[in-house]
């Protein structure tokens, strides 16, 4: 968990909220739309040379590490996601599309 949206901030859901405050979101390679790769680093971000055999799910960088979304930070300090920056991962020896991931999830029985 990297960022958190209060209750009282309900008016902004369509934000993923502020940053979790041992978190540290800040972006990279801001374009003139206020829209950059969101770079996250803290204790709870898993390094990509951790001890499991999976894929780490992020990449990590000087900065910090990449969820490979793209996203502008409001003035008040909201998280946005308006983009993938990767359409494909790489999961234990698999290519898969994030479209078959979403379409399958759509089409999967909703079980309450």
């Amino acid at each position: 968990m990297s960022t958190f949206l209060p209750h009282e901030f309900v008016a902004h859901a369509d934000s993923v909220g502020f940053p979790a405050p041992v978190c540290d979101v800040r972006l990279d390679a801001v374009a003139p739309d206020g829209t950059g790769e969101l770079l996250i680093r803290g204790p709870n971000v898993v390094s990509a040379t951790g001890t499991s055999r999976r894929p780490p799910p992020i990449r990590s960088s000087a900065a910090g590490c990449t969820a490979s979304d793209a996203g502008p930070i409001d003035e008040e300090g909201l998280v946005y996601l308006v983009d993938r920056l990767k359409d494909m991962i790489n999961a234990a020896a698999r290519t898969l599309y994030c479209v078959e991931v979403e379409n399958a999830l759509a089409g999967a029985r909703r079980v309450v």
